[in-house]
């Protein structure tokens, strides 16, 4: 990662973290100084100030240095003593599905007891009626094992307290189970005679119906059901994931199974 990380600044270094050798040819438009800055070079250089013109990175080095590049069109940022480092690239990551549970209906991977459970899905139904009753409502952030007391899991009888008509799907934060509420279940076509796929596991209750669990594969025909998000929601959710990602210091990232979907959001937000 050192390598990828200095790459930002290993040719600016190369020319300008001794500073004295600049050569000044314009004025920057914004300098930033009095940090304390982290080149990540080879040799780990700290450097006290930025210079940025026509979006890039001009100088690296000393605040006394910096100040020749400074004149009356400059916007001087001081840093008091805060640190500065390249940006993060994240070589690895699915940006859309990041973003899509951010604008979802999150449980936050928080530890919820049945009731509290229900609650904050509530909150979610209770606070945009225009879905209703045909709308499906995906909650995310379900830590499944975390249910308390310790062994507790909820069931499609569990949504069935809700006061909503729309079918609901719940993803547990591990990928593998989803819970459906019965409405979900019957838009799939999924009963006491439908059969385990290959991959996968429909739980039952103790009278052989379905509990509204499905591991794995099982619930792909739930999913199947779900309409594919507009373009307007798509963008909405690209949004959320750039938010969150330069909130981190993210700021490159490769989408490791982009589709078409997630080319077009992204594109039309670097356009814009």
């Amino acid at each position: 990662m050192r390598a990828i990380y200095a790459s930002f600044f290993a040719l600016i270094c190369a020319a300008t973290c001794s500073g004295a050798d600049l050569a000044v040819d314009a004025g920057a438009e914004t300098v930033y100084r009095h940090g304390l800055i982290y080149t990540v070079d080879a040799h780990d250089h700290m450097a006290e100030a930025i210079a940025v013109r026509a979006g890039r990175i001009v100088f690296v080095g000393s605040d006394v240095d910096a100040a020749h590049l400074i004149d009356a069109r400059t916007h001087v940022v001081d840093l008091a003593g805060r640190f500065v480092m390249p940006g993060l690239i994240d070589a690895h990551m699915h940006p859309l599905d990041g973003g899509a549970q951010l604008v979802s209906c999150n449980l936050d991977y928080k530890p919820l007891t049945i009731e509290a459970f229900r609650d904050r899905i509530q909150a979610c139904i209770d606070a945009d009626r225009t879905h209703e009753p045909d709308g499906w409502l995906n909650v995310t952030g379900w830590y499944r094992q975390f249910m308390l007391p310790s062994g507790t899991d909820a069931d499609a009888r569990t949504l069935s307290a809700l006061k909503t008509a729309r079918p609901i799907l719940v993803h547990s934060t591990d990928g593998h189970s989803v819970l459906a509420n019965e409405r979900a279940m019957s838009l799939a076509h999924l009963n006491s005679g439908s059969k385990d796929p290959p991959d996968g596991r429909m739980a039952r209750a103790s009278d052989g119906s379905l509990s509204g669990i499905f591991e794995d594969g099982a619930h792909r025909p739930l999913l199947e059901r779900v309409p594919v998000p507009s373009e307007t929601d798509t963008e909405a959710m690209a949004r959320a994931a750039l938010r969150a990602l330069n909130a981190q210091g993210v700021t490159s990232f490769l989408d490791a199974a982009a589709s078409s979907a997630s080319i077009a959001a992204f594109s039309h937000l670097a356009k814009q």
